[in-house]
């Protein structure tokens, strides 16, 4: 009897036992729990920013969901991957719960937590389903291929460029001395139209004096990670390096918002430059690191982000149409 066969046996004694939702039920309790201790273990070790945690957990999470549910040579491929994707999400859920994470940290971890899942799946079905050689050699490929790149941001060696720039420009009729002026007037800024930074609270107050060189800019955020309790509270600095008719440079020097678990805001660099018809072409460009593994899922998304931020200052705070 291989070891397979023999763990069929037993999983399918505890389902005479207990019965078969009992079995499941303290099955994914018991996953949840082992994901959840991972995680902290990743978090104590400073390695919750890495892949290990975005790609090796929900991997490892759905070999385990796996060992729960074969999957053998009976029924559809998709309904057994509906049932493999149904387990795994209630298992994230209750880690997440257990975590005391908030929605918009879950938002963003499901995409890449059901990529994992679907690749532990595709090995799984491969491996158990078909019987070519050359499918058992991707069944094994997979695995191998998660784990070398869960290793993404655990060292400098393994980690990509973290520096990066969001630009966004517009063409307005204003001259720069009242664009001047707006950013020296307060302001209120509401919230956007984008998709994505509907998801963020924007600030509920900003502390804004005067355009002068050195003068420290405040903004107070405050994110209910569960819609309307378990609150941050957060605090964004930026300081005004130079000021000229045509450039406003700036740099952040506090940041404690939830912003900071996810990106290293550095610099903004704000530039007038008006042409032959008398339009200013405005340009806001964010200087910031990504805090989180792997770039090749969160950098094309904070680069989204920021972009698209960018947009929204210049809409709401330096034109104000």
């Amino acid at each position: 009897m291989t070891r397979r066969e023999r763990w069929d046996e037993w999983l399918d004694g505890l389902q005479d036992r207990y019965g078969q939702k009992r079995t499941i039920m303290l099955a994914v309790l018991f996953i949840a729990g082992l994901a959840s201790l991972t995680i902290h273990q990743l978090i104590r070790y400073d390695l919750d920013h890495t892949a290990l945690l975005y790609l090796a957990v929900p991997y490892g999470v759905a070999v385990l969901i796996t060992l729960l549910r074969p999957y053998g040579q009976h029924g559809k491929w998709w309904q057994r991957y509906v049932s493999h994707s149904v387990t795994a999400l209630v298992v994230f859920l209750a880690s997440s719960a257990v975590l005391f994470e908030g929605f918009i940290c879950v938002l963003f971890f499901m995409p890449i937590y059901f990529f994992g899942v679907t690749l532990a799946f595709i090995a799984s079905w491969i491996a158990v389903a078909r019987d070519a050689r050359s499918s058992k050699t991707y069944a094994t490929a997979i695995p191998l291929l998660v784990a070398l790149f869960s290793f993404e941001g655990t060292s400098e060696v393994t980690t990509f460029d973290r520096h990066n720039m969001a630009t966004a420009t517009a063409t307005v009729s204003l001259s720069p001395e009242e664009l001047l002026q707006n950013l020296a007037t307060p302001f209120e800024l509401p919230s956007s139209d984008d998709w994505m930074l509907g998801l963020f609270p924007m600030p509920h107050s900003i502390e804004a004096g005067s355009l002068e060189v050195g003068d420290i800019h405040r903004v107070h955020t405050r994110y209910h990670r569960w819609f309307v309790t378990n609150t941050h509270e957060g605090v964004i600095e930026l300081r005004i390096d130079s000021v000229t008719p045509e450039r406003i440079t700036l740099s952040f020097v506090r940041d404690t918002s939830f912003f900071s678990s996810y990106v290293t805001l550095i610099g903004s660099d704000i530039q007038f430059v008006t042409d032959e018809n008398g339009l200013t072409h405005v340009s806001l460009t964010v200087s910031y690191e990504r805090r989180l593994d792997p770039a090749w899922y969160f950098q094309p998304v904070q680069q989204y982000a920021m972009r698209a931020m960018a947009n929204h200052l210049i809409e709401e705070v330096i034109i104000r149409d």
